[in-house]
């Protein structure tokens, strides 16, 4: 019996505190309910906000449209490269202005604090892709600052860029030339027509029509530094040789420029002055004759009073000594000539076996490497027979002309010894 006294004192009690929690769950759901009818008519106003907004973006978008095909139609009568620049910045700014009003209409709005957030630095951002976008599309023909890339150094490359269809081109200023996908500078060669056409000079302009293939072939050259730490050890050698052929070939052409045929009668002169008993005149037209002819013509004049032997030992004598002139050098550029193809196949050879001995760390599926490193291998033999070849036709050249000279000599020796023993004899 205490035990449901108890139990109905607990009930007794409870009921109040029960009463009042339900009525603060039912307080709390109506305010929840306000706040979602709040929100529903916030969502409503946005939408119909945003529809609005998308309606007006529609017909300015349709208005730019028909103002884009008008100009388009103004296009069709324009003759000259700097008309139609001038008409397509004029169409890129009506463009750029309509975009603007288009990106005007991008706003966030927090409905829940019922507010409305313009996202101006967010347009800002987007009004200058959008501009930039613009102008490369609509006016390619516009200069526009860029920084390129040179292909081999990988050096930034200041200067502006244009397009025309599907070829780019840049023009820095130092250089200028086409401008790849990936913002490399090449075809330099090129650069003086591509700079004429920038300048409004002219209205050709070159192309690369090599899908590439251009860009590649001169990343593979090399300059002549390049070449020669390429070639390794063996390229100093070979171009020891060079220089030193080099420094022959011009010596002994100048001198051999010097050296002029002898007058065919100096002979007959001389050997008649001599009859008349005027030596100072035969040594006067023996000088007359130019190096080595006059040497050789003024010591047999000295001589003339020795006997036919000894005459043929002094003229002998003098034509070995100018003959070591004559022919000096020309060794070299025979020994030039033989020893530079030499050096370059053994750079060739060491080049090919360092070429493989790389390759068994880096397997054998790699064909590019192998190409790469046999043609850097390949440099030496190239500058070997570089200068082997002109030193061997200018060894061919000079030796001849020398033994031409040589025979000249022997020739004038034997007239004169002739017209001296028809003297005596006399």
């Amino acid at each position: 019996m205490r035990r449901v006294f108890i139990f109905a004192c607990a009930l007794l009690l409870a009921a109040p505190l029960h009463l009042k929690a339900g009525n603060w769950a039912r307080e709390e759901l109506e305010k929840s309910r306000r706040e979602l009818a709040d929100v529903r008519d916030s969502i409503r106003a946005e939408k119909e906000r945003l529809s609005k907004d998308l309606k007006d973006a529609f017909s300015d978008l349709e208005k730019a449209n028909r103002n884009c095909e008008a100009q388009l139609q103004k296009a069709s009568d324009i003759t000259s490269l700097s008309q139609s620049s001038k008409f397509y910045d004029s169409m890129c700014d009506e463009m750029y202005a309509d975009l603007r009003a288009l990106a005007s209409y991008f706003s966030i709005s927090s409905g829940m604090a019922h507010q409305h957030i313009s996202l101006s630095e967010l347009r800002g951002e987007s009004e200058k892709t959008i501009g930039a976008a613009a102008e490369a599309i609509f006016n390619p023909l516009k200069l526009r600052d860029y920084e390129a890339v040179d292909p081999k150094s990988g050096a930034p490359l200041p200067g502006k860029s244009f397009r025309i269809g599907a070829f780019s081109f840049f023009v820095g200023d130092g250089e200028a030339g086409f401008l790849s996908p990936k913002g490399e500078v090449y075809g330099k060669n090129y650069g003086p027509k591509i700079r004429a056409f920038a300048d409004s000079k002219t209205d050709l302009i070159p192309v690369d029509l090599s899908g590439g293939s251009l860009l590649e072939l001169e990343k593979s050259r090399h300059s002549f530094a390049e070449e020669v730490k390429l070639g390794g050890v063996w390229m100093y050698p070979i171009l020891f040789f060079g220089a030193l052929s080099a420094v022959v070939l011009i010596f002994k052409i100048a001198r051999f420029a010097l050296i002029r045929r002898a007058p065919a009668d100096v002979v007959a002169r001389i050997t008649s002055a001599l009859s008349r008993g005027d030596e100072a005149e035969a040594l006067k037209i023996a000088r007359s004759a130019g190096w080595p002819y006059s040497n050789l013509l003024s010591e047999l004049i000295m001589s003339r009073r020795l006997d036919s032997s000894m005459l043929e030992e002094v003229s002998y004598e003098y034509m070995l000594t100018s003959g070591e002139k004559i022919f000096s050098g020309l060794s070299v550029l025979s020994v030039s000539a033989a020893v530079s193809p030499l050096f370059g196949l053994l750079g060739t050879v060491t080049g090919i076996i360092k070429t493989f001995g790389d390759l068994s760390f880096q397997g054998a599926a790699q064909a590019q490497f192998i190409s790469a490193g046999i043609s850097e291998a390949l440099i030496t033999t190239e500058y070997g027979l570089i200068v082997a070849i002109p030193a061997f036709v200018a060894h061919a050249l000079l030796s001849r002309r020398a033994k031409a000279v040589m025979s000249d000599m022997e020739k004038l020796a034997s007239a004169f010894l002739s017209g001296v023993s028809r003297k005596n004899n006399g």
